[in-house]
């Protein structure tokens, strides 16, 4: 059975966060969005979450590279918490680096994906791996499969 999902995206960039919200709408999931600017602010939500302030999200997008406290400190703080074991973190990045994809991946990622040149691309990535937490927004729209 699928249900509504609540994700988290914590980036920095404004225009990144923008189009991961468009994209998330085109999905044709049914998706409550939070949006972070920063890993303090992401950190601060979970554990806001956590007392019921907020949702606890299904899913966490988290960047690596940002001023202050960056993806990996916030991938630490994440999984030093037994109440967060299971939450689906995944590293949505512009660092292609294998260093950084093994490094997040030590650090306990659930996934890690360089962010896709192109918005079709990341319309994809955000469907496979989103659906298992969302439903299908009824009147949604509803994308072609590529034909190859």
């Amino acid at each position: 059975m699928t249900r509504k999902c609540h994700v988290l995206l914590v980036d920095d960039d404004d225009n990144d966060r923008l189009l991961f919200g468009t994209a998330t709408k085109e999905t044709g999931l049914d998706i409550d969005l939070v949006e972070t600017a920063d890993g303090f602010a992401g950190l601060n939500y979970l554990l806001s979450a956590e007392h019921a302030e907020f949702p606890l999200p299904d899913v966490v997008f988290l960047d690596l590279k940002m001023p202050g406290m960056d993806g990996f400190s916030v991938l630490r703080e994440i999984r030093s918490r037994k109440q967060f074991k299971h939450l689906a973190v995944h590293v949505l990045t512009n660092s292609n680096l294998e260093s950084d994809r093994l490094a997040a991946h030590a650090l306990g990622a659930s996934g890690y994906f360089p962010k896709p040149s192109k918005y079709e691309e990341l319309v994809g990535l955000l469907q496979a791996v989103l659906t298992p937490w969302c439903s299908v927004q009824s009147g949604a729209p509803k994308r072609k499969p590529r034909q190859t």
